[in-house]
This record gives structure tokens, sequence and C-alpha cells, in this order.
């Protein structure tokens, strides 16, 4: 254990120190002169230590160098790997203490009481006013318009410490370590890639529906309205611990006409986001079955309209999706159904499930998979938009009636307002009226001039790309 450790503080400080002096050194300083990378001194001979380590690089060096020293001595690395993983997140509460202590990766301003002044944080010119009413706050005088302010931040060094350290390693160790089958909820907050808009790349979230998908006792929805949300839960608590099952979990419940197993070890992963949004009550035609199938009618079309089209949507791109229905009914002569479709996952396994049943089955009576069923008699084109990458829609596509044309947030993020981060990866509510037209163009409803002039009526760029500039 103590060379195998050893091997690893040595990957580690290896690891960090490369990433940290090439990676994330965006001058190319020590690209330049690789002898310095691990040169504790400088210029005038002062001893200074290594200054700068990359956490994501020390955890590649230790994960080489674990690997590197269980084959050489001929180890199971998954058997051990099961072990050390738990002290991963401590390693990373240490890491995080270490920039705190360094004064860096600190936190937004902020005016609460539990802001602090780090030295080398970014000054803030006296000329804004949002600066100079934060420094008022906390008692910092302002003497000129061009000076410089050093403003509280929040210490995010500590928080990530507390809850990505110290609190995931107390789940390890006490929930999973145990290795007991597990039921329950997991709540991914901040979800999606527009909420949470002024993290750029390090905490978007546009793929973890896709990871909910991989794991059969994972059950994920990704819900628009509190009213849903509310729904999911409950029936999640009835399936983990409603009565009427037998010891095994595997007799369905008399009252669940989905005939899902109850009293089994299943897990819900429900999407929650970043963003006030009016909360509508639950319409009086939505039951609470409607919601936890996956699927239901929000809201029908309106009458009277030239054309008709069905739009699909989930989580905070509900919100763009109603904006378009009205855009495409006032401004296009459109009528669109809009559907919630809080269950991807779900809907995904069933009609894989359907499509099994009915393989095998070809002279007995054929099961029809929700979705089918759902959008039976769906007039128009599909378009189906959330706030994870395209493929999380793209899970239902085999079963839509018709061609189904996603939107999503595939590609790179950034920082910045979530009306331009929605525009940057063409989920706004104009992005999805130009889908809906084009849709009705390629089938013939439209002539193609009309989805043109809707492209430039709306600001769309054409040549705009959210993959690599």
């Amino acid at each position: 254990v103590i060379n195998m450790f050893f091997w690893a503080i040595i990957g580690l400080l290896i690891g960090a120190r490369i990433f940290a002096t090439t990676i994330y050194e965006p001058s190319g300083y020590y690209l330049r002169r690789p002898w310095l990378i691990f040169w504790p001194f400088d210029e005038n001979m002062n001893f200074t230590g290594l200054q700068g380590m990359s956490y994501h690089g020390g955890l590649v060096g230790a994960v080489v160098g674990v690997v590197a020293y269980l084959r050489s001595r001929k180890i199971d690395i998954l058997d051990w790997g099961d072990m050390l993983v738990t002290a991963i997140p401590l390693g990373y509460t240490f890491g995080r203490l270490g920039n705190f202590i360094n004064g860096e990766l600190y936190g937004r301003v902020t005016a609460g009481p539990w802001g602090m002044l780090f030295p080398h944080a970014r000054r803030i010119p006296a000329s804004e006013p949002w600066a100079v009413e934060i420094a008022e706050k906390v008692g910092i005088p302002v003497t000129s318009p061009d000076q410089l302010l050093n403003l509280p931040r929040h210490p995010s060094q500590l928080y990530e410490a507390f809850l990505e350290g110290i609190l995931l390693w107390a789940v390890l160790w006490f929930v999973f370590r145990k290795r007991k089958p597990f039921r329950g909820f997991m709540i991914g907050a901040t979800a999606g890639r527009t909420t949470l808009n002024g993290e750029g790349l390090q905490h978007e979230d546009g793929h973890s529906l896709l990871l909910a998908a991989t794991n059969p006792a994972v059950d994920a929805y990704d819900p628009s309205f509190a009213y849903e949300l509310a729904a999911i839960t409950e029936d999640g608590i009835n399936r983990m611990l409603g009565g009427g099952a037998e010891e095994d979990g595997t007799a369905p419940l008399p009252d669940d006409p989905l005939g899902r197993p109850n009293g089994r070890d299943v897990l819900y992963y429900l999407t929650v986001y970043n963003e006030p949004v009016h909360q509508p009550a639950q319409p009086d035609h939505v039951d609470e079955l409607d919601i936890v199938s996956g699927i239901y009618r929000y809201a029908e079309a309106p009458e009277g309209k030239a054309h008709r089209a069905q739009v699909l949507a989930s989580g905070s791109a509900m919100t763009m999706a109603l904006e378009a229905v009205e855009l495409l009914a006032e401004e296009w002569d459109v009528g669109t159904d809009l559907w919630s479709v809080p269950g991807w996952v779900v809907l995904h396994r069933d009609g894989l499930a359907a499509d099994r049943h009915n393989r095998l089955r070809p002279t007995g009576e054929q099961v029809v998979p929700r979705v089918a069923k759902a959008l039976e008699g769906a007039e128009g084109p599909f378009v189906a938009v959330t706030d994870y990458q395209r493929a999380v829609p793209g899970l239902i596509a085999p079963w839509v009636p018709g061609p189904l044309t996603t939107l999503g947030t595939d590609g790179f993020g950034r920082s910045d307002t979530r009306p331009e981060l929605r525009r940057h990866f063409q989920i706004d509510a104009a992005s999805i009226v130009v889908a809906v037209l084009a849709d009705l163009a390629r089938d013939g409803a439209i002539e193609p001039d009309v989805v043109a002039q809707a492209v430039e009526r709306y600001g769309l760029d054409p040549e705009a790309t959210s993959e690599v500039p």
C-alpha cells in the first residue's frame, strides 16, 4: 500500500504541474521554457516552490501512477479501484483548500457577510455603478472614479471542498461502500446548458440524461413544471415504498396501468434548473399518469390555421417552446400542438421493450409503444427541443410517426446571458419557429422563401456555429 501511494503521489505531482503549466497556462511561457516547469526558484534564485497545480492534471497523474504500479505487480486494478475511489473526493477537498490558501479560483463578487477579499482577484473599476454600490455596502471607501476596487468574493473553494469533497466522500463511504441496493431520488440541480449561464464549460450539463439512460435501474425525467415534478416524485415514492409487491419486488402494483414492478430498487434522476419561471396549474385534461408515462399534450393547436405542426419539449426549453407556438400562430398561420415530454429516457426503454415483444411474438398481440400511441393521428412535422444534446430527444425518434427534427445544445458552450446562449445553440423561440417552417417546406406545405423570410426576420445567422470557431 505504501509503495502504491508513493507512485500515486509522484504521478499526482507530475501531472498537476504539467497540466498547470501547459494546458492551463495560456501565454505558453512554460512551453517555451520547459526546464522551468519543475524549477522551484525565481530569476534571482529565491526559493518560491512550485506555484500552480492543476486538480485535473493531478487526478490524471495519480491514476497513471497507480495503474502503472499495479500492472507492474500484476495486481487486479478493479479490486483496488473499488477501494481507492472513496479517497478521491478527500483529495479534491485538500486541493480546493490549497486553492483557498493560494487565493485562486475564487467566486463571484458578493456583498454577503461571508464574502472574502482575495489579494490576486481581478480589480473592478469604480466607474462601474454596481461595483461602487457593493463597495459602499461592505465599507470599502471609493475616492476616485479611476480607482480599481478589490471587492469581496464568494469563497467558492470552500463551497466545493465541502460539497464536492467531504459531502461526496460521505455519500460514497456511508451509502455505496456497503454495496446495499439503492433506492431514492437524485436531483440534477442547475441542469442543462443555458440556465447556469455564468459558468461556461465548467458546470454545463448537456449529457447527464444520456448517462442515466445507460443504467436500467435509473428512471430519468426532465420535468418542465412544478406539478410534473410533484407527480413524478409521488410516483417514485409509491414504486419504492408502496404495498402490493412480492418480497423480491417483481409483482406489479394492481393499480399501476404501466405495469411496472413495485418495491424494487430504483433510482429516480430528476433534472431541475437555475431559472425563475412562472409555474402554471396542472391542466384539467392532464392527470398524473399522463405525466409519469413520459409524454402528454400540454396545449392543443388553435383552430382555423392553414398549417399544422407538433412541438415536443421538456425542462427549461418549454419556455421557448411556448413562445414559439405563439409566434407560429400569430405570424406564420401555423397551428401547433405542444407536447410536454418529461420522460425521454423512460419512453426510449418502453419503445425498446415493445419492439422486442413484437419481434419475438410475431403472431401474438402486438404492443404499441407509448410514443406512437400518444402521437397517433398528430398532423404536420415533429420538432423536439431540450436544453440537452440533440441525442436526448432523439431517443424516441424510432417511434414518432414521422420524421423528427431535434434541437439541442450540442457543441462548445460559453458564458453569456440566457437569451444569447439559447441563440448560440439555436434552441430559442425563433430557432424553433424556423425549424417548424423548414419542415413544412420540406413536406411541400409552404415555399422555401417563407423559411428564408423567417431567418431574416429573426436575425438568425446561417454561418453561426457552436463547434470550434
